[in-house]
């Protein structure tokens, strides 16, 4: 059993068992910054997938491109269930070639690649935002499970970025007065 299937098994029972009652303002606006952030990471990927012609590249896109949807789409049917307006989502881009995007406009698939990175890992963070900020249990385990999901796609990314040479390392801190090895 995963850990998440282990955090579900307790928790799902425990919502069945308690009607769920109104959302926090705190609650609210998690949801809709998560939706809104999904909606332009679609966008993003969607033009991604129009510059790019790196096949290992274009599946990790196409990857996150099921999961922004499928998260997306959960997120609003609950909002649309709980009467949470939608913000407006940016138009989907129409498909095109790589070779069609001009020089100077198309981004590098280095670029691409760490742009992603920084989508998913601000999902994360907004996830890790609703589980701790939620009361109510359906919405602290939407969370949780969109959570997981990106951390298991993060992980696969970042070995991506990491065998080809893309992954941006931080420098290293060496405290003044530290000694030299």
């Amino acid at each position: 059993m995963s850990i998440l299937e282990a955090i579900r098994s307790v928790l799902i029972p425990v919502a069945n068992d308690q009607p769920p009652g109104p959302l926090h303002v705190g609650e609210v606006m998690v949801i809709w910054t998560y939706k809104t952030m999904l909606d332009e990471a679609l966008a993003y990927v969607e033009a991604g997938l129009n510059m790019t012609q790196d096949n290992e590249l274009r599946r990790a896109l196409a990857d996150a491109m099921d999961q922004c949807r499928s998260h997306s789409q959960q997120v609003q049917a609950f909002m649309l269930k709980e009467c949470i307006p939608l913000a407006q989502t940016p138009e989907p881009k129409p498909e095109s070639s790589p070779e069609r995007v001009p020089n100077g406009v198309r981004i590098t698939d280095e670029e691409l690649a760490n742009g992603l990175v920084v989508k998913v890992l601000a999902g994360i963070t907004m996830c890790c935002s609703g589980v701790t900020t939620s009361l109510r249990i359906d919405v602290g385990s939407m969370f949780l499970g969109h959570m997981v999901e990106r951390l298991t796609f993060a992980t696969t990314l970042r070995s991506m970025l990491s065998r080809r040479g893309w992954l941006k390392t931080p420098p290293f801190y060496l405290p003044p007065g530290r000694p030299h090895d």
